[in-house]
C-alpha cells in the first residue's frame, strides 16, 4: 500500500516493472508468478493439505482457487453464486492485500451441488471477470 510502481528483479537485473496491481494481476516472468504466488497463498502447504482432505471426502465437488483484482474483491461474489446456481461453497482459505491500486488476493473454495449447478458457477464466476483454476475433482 506503500508504492504505486514496482520493479521485480532477477540476479540483479530488473526482468519486469510496472503498477503494482497490473504486476500482481498479469506477472509476465516466472520470478514475478512465483512472488505473486508466495504473496497470494502465505499458507499453501497448509492448503494443500486441507484440499487433500476435502477431496478424498467430498469426491464429487471441485475445489477451485479464485484470484480477485480490484473491485471485484468488495463484491459479495460468494453469496451471488450460491444463490444464482445452488451450489454450496466452503471456503478453505484466503488472502486479501491492498494495493494503492485496489486489493488484490485469492480465495480457495469448494463447490459442491450438481454437476452442471457447479459449472455454470465457475462460467458465472469467469463472466464476473474473476480468474478461477480448477485445481481438484476436475
Amino acid at each position: 500500500k506503500i508504492c504505486n510502481r514496482v520493479a521485480v528483479m532477477e540476479y540483479g537485473e530488473i526482468v519486469e516493472e510496472g503498477k503494482v496491481i497490473d504486476i500482481f494481476k498479469k506477472p509476465q516472468t516466472e520470478i514475478a508468478k512465483r512472488f505473486i504466488q508466495q504473496e497470494a497463498d502465505k499458507n499453501i502447504e497448509e492448503t494443500e493439505l486441507v484440499v487433500e482432505e476435502m477431496l478424498e471426502q467430498y469426491p464429487n465437488g471441485k475445489i477451485v482457487r479464485l484470484l480477485f483484482h480490484g473491485e471485484q474483491a468488495k463484491l459479495p461474489i460468494i453469496s451471488h453464486i450460491v444463490q444464482e446456481y445452488q451450489v454450496e461453497v466452503s471456503i478453505i482459505q484466503g488472502n486479501i492485500q491492498q494495493t494503492k491500486q485496489g486489493a488484490v488476493g485469492s480465495l480457495y473454495i469448494q463447490l459442491l451441488g450438481e454437476e452442471q449447478n457447479i459449472l455454470a458457477a465457475i462460467e458465472g464466476l469467469r463472466k464476473l471477470r474473476v480468474e478461477t483454476e480448477v485445481i481438484g475433482n476436475e
